[in-house]
């Protein structure tokens, strides 16, 4: 900035982005209001020294106490650019002091801002120094490659793209699209320190993206712990709001629904060979004994040919676990509480499924549970379009989301419990180029489906299905060597 331009640098509103009306609806910048260095200097003493590019000799330097100018010189020198000085935050308002958390917590702010900006600028060097420690130098690079710069913060060791416990994933939908770097191993915790979201170059917070994140990778971040990802959101600007906070960390998307989906897909579809990265994870970070998991590969069946009471003893001593057992082709045992059941796969998930459509085609009412995030299945949208209404009729409103795939908006009250699970997925199947609009023939296109014992259940799961149909066997030693034998 040159000399006669400094001051207007720290008066409110005159650095602002906003020309028109109309531009509040299209932004791009980060800040466009021309508040943020108004309001520092106006709490704090602050000092700048500014030399313009095109004329070294018409720099400047100003002193700010409280919001009151003390000094204006000039100043040149032989290279421009801009420095800025700020100490003693709050030094003429005592009062805001109470609000100021601990050193550690601020500090901890802070260094979670400064990384956003090291991530977001990889064609901009970085030196940044805490306390006593070291300065940490980050050069600029060439490109502008935000993914080396997110290693070079938080990669471990020689860890480059590509690495097997890095995942890259790419999404787009429409004018949507995101790119992200999820590493695949983990931290105790629940701190977001190492998570970054950015949405057209603005760092943001939003729980529901955090969410959509955390749900894609659920099958490789074990409860309990934190992963660490950096996601990058392309959206037109007039598609977001970032005017509804005044740190400008949260915006609104006008299809949230659909990007949040669009996440949750994408990153899924990434993981699918789940248990060799789980596997990779477990052998570096040793947390596979301190962690029941439902992925973890127990051979329950080792056990069967002691009898049941050695079923019930194995879950006392694994609770969280689900002992399920394939027989055959069809048939699936489950350990529950004190009882070992017994079920054909298919007959138990027909009946169930036609009982609760039957209810509600008789009541006519639907209680609808609206997801935060969308559930997306493996169907195309157009396959769907034959049974729209009666799925609509249940409660299931879906969007088309992906070439291959769905989601779920909105779910009745008795599916939502499966959300999360393969059966929601057979469930839609289904409906796939059928006409439905009766129970009897919901009914008839549900048995002609291929489901065989593949399917696992939960414990929670087990117990509402088996409030609604009769098709559990419970059985005794006696009968368990028999039905192995046969199966």
């Amino acid at each position: 900035m040159a000399f006669n331009e400094l001051p207007y640098a720290f008066c409110r509103h005159a650095t602002s982005k906003i020309k028109k009306f109309e531009d509040i609806y299209n932004l791009s910048s980060f800040g466009f209001r021309g508040e943020a260095l108004a309001s520092i200097a106006s709490i704090s003493r602050m000092s700048c020294h500014s030399i313009p590019k095109d004329k070294l000799s018409d720099g400047g330097k100003i002193e700010i106490h409280g919001g009151r100018e003390l000094t204006h010189v000039r100043c040149g020198g032989t290279d421009h650019g801009t420095t800025i000085f700020i100490k003693d935050i709050f030094f003429n308002t005592p009062v805001r002091m109470k609000f100021v958390k601990s050193k550690g917590s601020e500090k901890n702010s802070l260094v979670k801002l400064i990384n956003s900006f090291v991530i977001n600028n990889p064609t901009i060097s970085f030196s940044v120094k805490w306390d006593d420690k070291d300065r940490l130098i980050y050069k600029a690079l060439e490109i502008n490659d935000y993914r080396e710069r997110f290693l070079r913060v938080f990669g471990k060791g020689k860890m480059s793209l590509g690495n097997s416990t890095l995942v890259h994933v790419v999404g787009e939908y429409g004018d949507s699209r995101f790119s992200a770097e999820v590493m695949v191993d983990v931290s105790k915790g629940s701190g977001n320190a190492t998570q970054f979201i950015f949405v057209n170059g603005r760092y943001v917070e939003d729980k529901q993206i955090h969410h959509a994140v955390t749900k894609g990778m659920e099958n490789v971040w074990p409860a309990g712990f934190r992963g660490t990802y950096c996601l990058m959101i392309t959206v037109p600007p007039s598609q977001i709001d970032v005017n509804i906070h005044p740190r400008k960390t949260e915006v609104k998307f006008k299809d949230g629904q659909i990007l949040y989906s669009l996440i949750v897909s994408s990153i899924s579809k990434v993981v699918v060979d789940k248990q060799k990265i789980r596997d990779d994870v477990v052998s570096k970070s040793g947390v596979n004994q301190s962690i029941p998991d439902y992925d973890e590969q127990v051979d329950w069946g080792s056990l069967l040919g002691a009898g049941t009471n050695d079923l019930i003893q194995a879950k006392e001593i694994h609770p969280r676990h689900e002992i399920s057992v394939e027989i055959g082709k069809r048939y699936r045992l489950h350990v529950i509480d004190d009882e070992v059941l017994v079920y054909d796969v298919k007959e138990m998930l027909i009946d169930f499924l036609c009982t609760l459509v039957g209810r509600h085609e008789a009541s006519g009412e639907c209680q609808v549970v609206p997801l935060l995030v969308a559930s997306v299945v493996n169907v195309k949208y157009e396959d769907l379009r034959k049974s729209l209404i009666f799925l609509e009729r249940l409660g299931i409103e879906v969007f088309a989301v992906l070439e291959e795939k769905t989601a779920i908006k909105t779910l009745p009250v008795w599916l939502e419990p499966f959300r999360n699970h393969v059966f929601l997925n057979v469930f839609i199947e289904i409906f796939i180029d059928k006409k439905i609009d009766s129970v009897n023939e919901f009914y008839s296109a549900a048995c002609s489906m291929k489901i065989d014992s593949s399917i696992v259940f939960t414990d929670y799961q087990i117990k509402k299905i088996r409030t609604e149909t009769k098709l559990f066997k419970v059985i005794d030693e006696s009968s368990l060597a028999t039905i192995f034998k046969d199966s």
